[in-house]
């Protein structure tokens, strides 16, 4: 490990995951560290001091204004006022991302962003490389923050990282080998205030690459094609149809990679997509693959054998030819629109949850055309019913819990349903996350089945 914080005063500003990994990583590297967390208590204190990590809880005074730079968890915005007196005060901030990054053996970075697909595509990249016969570390936004597979990675690591805005918002020089824009839709404007604010942070992924990097880019997604029009790293491309470009495209029911030549990697008749993995996500990863050289078989083989992520259309039951499904990830209007369309069966549809400040058209729309019965739950139910019933949609009830709404999801679907948990909203209102949200779900279905029919 490099020793360019060795000795160096680095501060903490936030103590969630990400700050807790970097607290750990900075004392590795040799640095005196003082962390300020606004909470009152957190898990890992006494590990923390027993690191010799000087702690300060409840709040945040001016002693990490004595720092060399400060590191910045996810959580903490550029308008909060602990960031504001810091830039006021000289200090040099960066986001944990790029702390994490800067102190990597290895310069082969695969950075994915994007509004929707981003943690199935990591997912993918990640299986595919290991089955290459790779050593590869899966981390950042995903679960586990970079800080904490620092210490694993060595020259020869792939590392492959799901970056959110809220991380790139702070960068300064990080510089990916390999960068992912699978999409751009409406999402987190109740951090980032508008659409071009929101837009103009996720095109900084590719701000610091060079031109002996590279760019992976949805050319079906006419914002993505916008924002990497006028960027250094080499472009390619993938879309859901044939298309004359490089990259990976469609072409006789098969996955093509078209780099000077034409090279078929994997045939779709013969993978199951849909539930766990989307088209896309599956061209933007062996896209990726192939441009680290992993062999067509590895990438068929990866496709073939992935099983998907919890709260990712993940499927937690079959019963009586109903199929329960929990997409808690789903926290927009689009992407719960798209994880509808892409269910075959009669929905019956959980929904609901905090507002974002994104407009509800598209999730509006599919339920109008596509959705058997919709359950409401959370803070925008009665503004979403009205909605709804103004289209002349009456299908539909508010519920005030999970297993409320698990209970009567079950009294109306029927055989050949599918039952989908897809809030197309923040879980803020009622949960931690959104993997406490799905959890609910999962226990209230379990527990639904533990007093019904436990046939298949």
């Amino acid at each position: 490990m490099t020793d360019v914080y060795r000795n160096r005063k680095v501060g903490v500003i936030g103590l969630g995951r990400s700050g807790l990994a970097a607290c750990r990583l900075a004392r590795k590297a040799g640095a005196e560290v003082f962390a300020t967390e606004m909470k009152g208590d957190v898990g890992d204190l006494e590990e923390l001091r027993s690191l010799g990590v000087v702690v300060e809880l409840g709040g945040h005074s001016d002693k990490v204004f004595d720092s060399d730079l400060a590191v910045l968890s996810p959580g903490i915005a550029l308008d909060t006022e602990i960031v504001k007196k810091a830039r006021n005060a000289g200090i040099f901030l960066l986001p944990e991302l790029e702390f994490a990054w800067s102190l990597l053996p290895t310069k082969q970075f695969i950075a994915v962003t994007g509004t929707n697909g981003k943690s199935t595509t990591c997912a993918l990249i990640g299986d595919i490389l290991r089955i290459s016969g790779r050593d590869v570390l899966v981390g950042g936004n995903i679960g586990v923050p970079l800080s904490s597979l620092v210490p694993e990675a060595s020259a020869d690591t792939f590392i492959v990282s799901e970056v959110s805005t809220f991380q790139l918002e702070h960068i300064a020089h990080f510089r990916p080998w390999i960068s992912v824009l699978t999409n751009i839709t409406q999402d987190h404007l109740d951090r980032h205030t508008d659409l071009s604010t929101y837009v103009a942070l996720k095109k900084r992924i590719f701000e610091n690459q060079r031109e002996d990097d590279f760019s992976v880019i949805n050319l079906l997604d006419p914002i993505s094609m916008e924002v990497s029009a006028d960027i250094r790293a080499k472009r390619y491309f993938f879309a859901n149809q044939p298309e004359a470009v490089r990259g990976t495209f469609i072409h006789d029911g098969a996955v093509v990679f078209r780099d000077g030549q034409d090279t078929e990697l994997l045939d779709l008749d013969s993978i199951p997509i849909s539930k766990v993995v989307s088209v896309e996500n599956v061209l933007a990863a062996t896209l990726v693959a192939s441009l680290c050289g992993c062999a067509p078989s590895a990438c068929a083989k990866g496709v073939r054998q992935f099983k998907g992520l919890p709260h990712r259309l993940e499927e937690v039951a079959s019963r009586n030819g109903v199929i329960w499904i929990n997409n808690s990830m789903c926290t927009n209007p689009v992407a719960a629109q798209t994880s509808i369309m892409s269910l075959q069966t009669p929905v019956v549809l959980i929904a609901g949850g905090k507002d974002k400040g994104l407009d509800p058209t598209p999730l509006i729309d599919v339920i109008v055309k596509r959705v058997k019965f919709t359950i409401l739950m959370g803070d925008v139910s009665e503004a979403l019913g009205r909605s709804l019933s103004q289209r002349g949609y009456g299908s539909h009830t508010q519920v005030d819990t999970m297993d409320e709404a698990v209970r009567l999801a079950h009294s109306v679907a029927k055989e050949g349903d599918s039952v989908l948990l897809s809030p197309g909203y923040s879980s803020l209102d009622m949960y931690i996350n959104f993997e406490e949200r799905g959890e609910d779900f999962k226990q209230s279905v379990h527990r639904l089945y533990g007093r019904h029919d436990e046939r298949r």
